[in-house]
């Protein structure tokens, strides 16, 4: 008997976004869009709720309303990982070995 008070069930919904519907919606249509909740975006970014809602109004992320709700494309969750997306940081390998030990500490660079 399958049941929704196993922890492992409750550990697996949490890591997936819940696409209710959603199969069945692509499967009629696969050009259909699909539209993220502010709950899918809580999974997918790592995100609390106020968070989302705070980079909405801050930072302008691009989302849909329909009536009081907020919906996100996909074009819209690439949006915001540009936004925030930073070149990294690497630079050139250094030709010097690494100092270990007691002179490292004990010299000037």
């Amino acid at each position: 008997m399958h049941s929704a008070l196993h922890p492992e069930d409750a550990a697996s919904d949490q890591e997936q976004p819940s696409y209710k519907y959603r199969d069945t919606l692509l499967s009629r249509n696969p050009d259909a869009k699909i539209l993220y909740t502010v709950e899918d975006l809580m999974v997918i970014f790592g995100l609390g709720r106020a968070t989302i809602y705070k980079m909405m109004a801050t930072e302008n992320w691009p989302h849909s309303r329909y009536g009081g709700q907020k919906r996100f494309e996909e074009a819209d969750l690439e949006a915001i990982k540009a936004m925030h997306r930073r070149p990294s940081e690497v630079g050139p390998p250094s030709s010097r070995r690494p100092r270990i030990g007691t002179r490292a500490r004990h010299s000037k660079p």
